[in-house]
C-alpha cells in the first residue's frame, strides 16, 4: 500500500488485512488507521514491515497482530491510539523506530511468548501500564503506576541477558544474571511505582516470594527498592516496588537471601554411562556469589541422595564445564 498526499483514514470502520509491507512514505498529512474504531490486521506469516517519514508518523488506533512472522518498525515511530491485540507475532523495534502507546491506549490481549515487542516500547499519559516486552523468544512485562501528568512518558525495554555490572549494596544478597530491564522517564517529573513480571524458567529460578526484590541499579551498585506485593506463585508472577521511584536506571530481580537461585545460568546437563559409572556434565554461563553445587541422584523420583559437591566459580560471565563421577551407579535419575 502505497500513500503520498491527501487526507487518509484506511480501515476506518472495518478491518483492513495485510499480508505484505505497509508504506507511508511521502504523505503530507497525518494517516490514521481505524479512525472510526476500524482494524488493522497484520496476518502475512512472513517478515513485514510498515515504513514511514519520521516528521509524520502514522497512528493505528487499533493493531491486531495474527502473524507467525515479525512486524518491523522502520523509519519513524509507529502510534497507538487505542489498543493493541496481541494474538500471535513478534513487533521489532528500537530506540528510533519505536512503538508508542497514546493516552488511554490499551492492550487487549496479554502479550505471550508468541506475540510481544522486540525492543523499545513507549508510553504517554497518566493510566497504569505494563509495558509488552521480550526479546523475541520470550514476553517479559514490566510495569508502573499512573504517571501523575498526561503528557508524561516511560520508555521500557526487556534484555534476556546479565546486566554489565552484578555487585551489590548491604539490601540484597545478588541479583538475576539472566535479565533486566531499562525503564527510564523519558518526558515529565512523575514519579511510580514498578512491578516486575518473573518466570523461574526465564528468570534463573525462584523459590521463595518473600524474598523478591524490585532491584535498581544506581550507576555503582544494585539496591532494593522493596517488594510491596507479589501475585502468582514460585512458577510465574509480579513483584512491586516499596515505594514510588523518583531516579529510573536498569532493573532486574533480587533476592535479600541466598534463596531464589537468580545468579547460575546452567547451558546444558547431561549423565552419561562410563564404563560401570556415570559421568554427569554440566555447563554454567553466569554464576553470582555460587559457592558449589551438590549433585544428587534419584532411583524413583521422590527419594534422593547425594552424588558429591563440586566448587563453584563463584563469579562468572563465561561458560564454564563442570563434571563428577558416580561410581556407584544404578537405575535412577540425577540433578544439579
Amino acid at each position: 500500500l502505497e500513500m503520498s498526499t491527501g487526507n487518509l483514514e484506511p480501515a476506518y470502520a472495518g478491518n483492513s488485512t495485510l499480508a505484505g509491507r505497509l508504506n507511508t512514505s511521502g504523505s503530507a498529512n497525518l494517516i490514521t488507521f481505524g479512525a472510526g474504531n476500524g482494524w488493522v490486521v497484520i496476518d502475512g506469516n512472513v517478515s513485514q514491515e510498515i515504513i514511514g517519514d519520521a516528521s509524520n508518523p502514522p497512528i493505528i488506533n487499533n493493531l491486531r497482530l495474527n502473524t507467525t512472522g515479525t512486524y518491523t518498525i522502520n523509519g519513524m515511530p509507529l502510534i497507538i491510539g487505542n489498543q493493541v491485540d496481541f494474538i500471535k507475532g513478534i513487533i521489532i523495534s528500537n530506540n528510533t523506530n519505536l512503538l508508542i502507546f497514546n493516552d488511554n491506549a490499551t492492550i487487549l490481549t496479554a502479550p505471550s511468548s508468541l506475540s510481544h515487542v522486540n525492543g523499545p516500547v513507549r508510553k504517554i499519559g497518566n493510566d497504569a501500564f505494563s509495558f509488552p516486552t521480550g526479546n523475541g523468544t520470550v514476553a517479559a512485562s514490566i510495569s508502573i503506576s499512573a504517571p501523575s501528568n498526561v503528557t508524561d512518558h516511560f520508555t521500557a525495554q526487556y534484555f534476556g541477558t546479565v546486566f554489565t555490572a552484578t555487585n551489590v549494596n548491604t539490601s540484597l544478597d545478588h541479583v538475576s544474571s539472566q535479565e533486566h530491564w531499562i525503564l527510564n522517564r523519558t518526558f515529565g517529573f512523575s514519579n511510580v511505582q514498578v512491578k516486575l513480571s518473573f518466570n523461574s524458567a526465564r528468570s534463573g529460578g525462584i523459590n521463595n516470594l518473600s524474598d523478591l526484590r524490585v532491584s535498581r541499579y544506581n550507576g555503582t551498585t544494585w539496591e532494593s527498592t522493596g517488594n510491596a506485593t507479589t501475585t502468582g506463585n514460585v512458577v510465574a508472577g509480579t513483584v512491586e516496588s516499596n515505594n514510588v521511584i523518583s531516579n529510573f536506571s536498569p532493573f532486574t530481580l533480587g533476592s535479600t537471601t541466598s534463596l531464589n537461585p537468580l545468579p547460575v545460568t546452567l547451558v546444558n546437563f547431561t549423565a552419561n554411562k562410563q564404563n560401570e559409572n556415570v559421568l554427569v556434565k554440566w555447563s554454567t554461563s553466569n554464576e553470582i556469589n555460587n559457592d558449589y553445587f551438590t549433585v544428587e541422584k534419584s532411583y524413583d523420583g521422590i527419594n534422593w541422595i547425594s552424588i558429591g559437591e563440586l566448587n563453584g566459580a563463584e563469579n562468572s560471565n563465561g561458560v564454564i564445564n563442570y563434571e563428577i563421577l558416580d561410581l556407584n551407579a544404578k537405575i535412577g535419575r540425577a540433578s544439579c
